[in-house]
């Protein structure tokens, strides 16, 4: 089976996993906040790049609360044309408003900043393995705006069960230096994996 075929297929067992209730995911959510406080990522983090999310994925605004309350400004993604993704700073989670897809982004006259060596960037996705590969939904913005020189520290974020043996992946597929569920941060033994 190609990498695009077993990509496709991986979507699909986990599309038809169980999803955790409301309040498992509040739940869950509140740990995944609570492990990336405590990580050394966090601490060394100069900026935060986060997530609004969809309702199957870990909720992050409590973590923007936080991150606020400690002075560590906030970036968000917007869903530019092109398949690009922005990164905007934002100052409170109201200034986020629905976008391209329903989710939740900051305004298109909000400026896009470039990641850069300092910032812990969140990145979602569908399922992740321990060597700290990612599947995503498929159109592949995550991993266009993670490619290149930048030197930010990528950290996956999902839920336990989203956890598999092995993610198929591509070249252009952009690893993880870690990943955190609501059982704690997995952090693959020689760094991005691709």
């Amino acid at each position: 089976m190609d990498t695009a075929a077993a990509k496709q297929a991986l979507r699909q067992r986990m599309s038809a996993r169980p999803r955790p209730s409301d309040a498992e995911r509040r739940a869950a959510s509140a740990r995944i906040r609570d492990h990336v406080l405590a990580s050394p990522e966090y601490a060394r983090a100069r900026r935060l790049a986060l997530y609004a999310a969809l309702p199957d994925e870990a909720e992050l605004r409590e973590l923007f609360e936080q991150a606020r309350r400690d002075d560590k400004p906030c970036l968000l993604p917007r869903c530019d044309p092109g398949g690009i993704l922005a990164f905007c700073e934002i100052e409170v989670w109201e200034d986020l408003a629905p976008g391209r897809y329903g989710l939740l982004e900051p305004s298109p006259d909000r400026p896009g900043t470039p990641l850069s060596a300092g910032d812990l960037v969140l990145v979602p996705g569908v399922a992740f393995d321990p060597a700290g590969r990612r599947l995503g939904r498929g159109r592949a913005y995550y991993d266009r705006a993670l490619a290149g020189g930048r030197a930010s520290v990528r950290m996956g974020v999902g839920f336990a069960i989203q956890l598999v043996e092995r993610v198929p992946a591509g070249a252009r597929d952009c690893g993880m230096d870690a990943v955190v569920t609501e059982d704690g941060v997995v952090r693959p033994e020689r760094g991005r994996s691709g």
